[in-house]
């Protein structure tokens, strides 16, 4: 071993560090947990969890446009299905934790940055009073995608524990991200989708029929 090189550290569950020598003959390594896992009044590492908790990071998110919160994670967690009520921008979307619980399949309980959200469905245009069928809007249209940096899904009785009978179907935890310390920054990020017709079908008009 050359006395000005170096040792690299790993284990699963742990950030890799790697520690020059520069001659010491005794070294003291500390490793860092890569998997801090939120469980509502708190952080956890990965290792010393024991509930059921789905998470998912920015880096695990999906690439690509997302409009909503829940399209970063759709089809990325275990036991969490997510659908969108139309293909009609800022739409419903409807989070399902372990399948439907209910007739009615229950929605989980949205708790921003600590802050629970309310889960009543948005209806626009006094549809609670019977004008017009405006479809629901996603209650979460207020959060940028880009400012998230992880979402955790409480999936087991420990959810209620902490927020009661609303997390009787889940926790949905997001967490928006924060300042770093560093210089200030500017970023763009320019998007670009189309959406067509996949078979364009040649049917009777009026006088035809």
């Amino acid at each position: 071993m050359p006395a000005q090189g170096s040792l690299l550290f790993s284990a699963v569950g742990y950030q890799p560090q790697e520690v020059p020598l520069a001659g010491n003959q005794q070294l003291e390594v500390w490793l860092l947990s890569s998997h801090p896992v939120a469980i509502g009044y708190g952080t956890i590492e990965r290792t010393d969890l024991v509930g059921a908790v789905a998470s998912a990071e920015a880096a695990a998110f999906n690439e690509g446009l997302s409009t909503s919160p829940e399209q970063l994670v759709q089809g990325r967690l275990a036991g969490v299905q997510i659908s969108t009520a139309s293909g009609e921008p800022g739409a419903g979307a409807a989070m399902v934790v372990r399948g439907l619980s209910s007739i009615r399949g229950g929605a989980p309980l949205y708790v921003v940055d600590g802050m629970p959200l309310s889960d009543n469905p948005l209806y626009p245009g006094g549809v609670d009073l019977g004008f017009g069928t405006t479809p629901s809007r996603n209650g979460l249209n207020f959060l940028n995608p880009d400012d998230i940096q992880r979402i955790d899904v409480l999936k087991d009785a420990a959810a209620a524990a902490i927020y009661g009978a609303r997390a009787a179907n889940g926790v949905v935890l997001i967490t928006t991200k924060s300042g770093t310390g560093q210089r200030h920054q500017l970023s763009y990020a320019p998007t670009l989708s189309v959406s067509r017709i996949g078979r364009q079908y040649e049917l009777l008009n009026r006088e035809q029929f």
